[in-house]
């Protein structure tokens, strides 16, 4: 996605699973608008599916609640 960046963002947790170390930083479609959040591999792919199937966004910290 042009509005991901890929890489090692060692300080960040994800936004929706609370991994330690975040792959993707995102700033698009997939959060709030004007917004900017790290995601670990798992969750940026499970989040892009959704969005490419039209579904609406899931809220951030969806897998924290759900594995909870």
């Amino acid at each position: 996605m042009k509005d991901t960046i890929e890489g090692t963002f060692t300080d960040e947790e994800c936004a929706d699973c609370d991994e330690t170390q975040s792959d993707h930083k995102h700033w698009g479609e997939l959060v709030p608008p004007g917004e900017t959040r790290f995601f670990c591999t798992r969750c940026i792919r499970i989040r892009s599916a959704a969005y490419r199937r039209g579904e609406a966004s899931k809220p951030l910290g969806y897998l924290k609640v759900k594995n909870k």
